[in-house]
């Protein structure tokens, strides 16, 4: 469970070139799916105490910012990937989200 959040933190984290090679032909959404469904069951991963309370909010925040993009039409293309400020936030909220993990697992 946690491997799988961690890694589709690092792809949400990965800059768009990157993100387009590891999408390889398939929709911008995917990265949201995918996403979504790793992080359905972080009550869990905080009652192990493998994510703390901070990092938990972090997550259900980026969870909503992706959630609000992915329902945007103009906002799920690689040209999106490549130039929307929306999409460099997502990157950013992900990579400290690895960071603050990086210093509790």
């Amino acid at each position: 469970m946690l491997t799988q959040l961690l890694e589709t933190l690092q792809n949400l984290a990965a800059p768009a070139d990157k993100q387009i090679e590891y999408l390889d032909g398939m929709q911008v959404q995917e990265l949201v799916w995918e996403f979504m469904d790793a992080s359905d069951n972080l009550d869990i991963l905080v009652e192990d105490g493998l994510l703390t309370t901070e990092t938990y909010q972090a997550i259900k925040l980026l969870k909503a910012k992706v959630a609000r993009l992915n329902n945007s039409q103009n906002q799920c293309s690689h040209e999106a990937l490549k130039t929307s400020p929306d999409w460099q936030q997502v990157r950013q909220l992900a990579k400290q989200i690895l960071n603050r993990l990086d210093d509790t697992l």
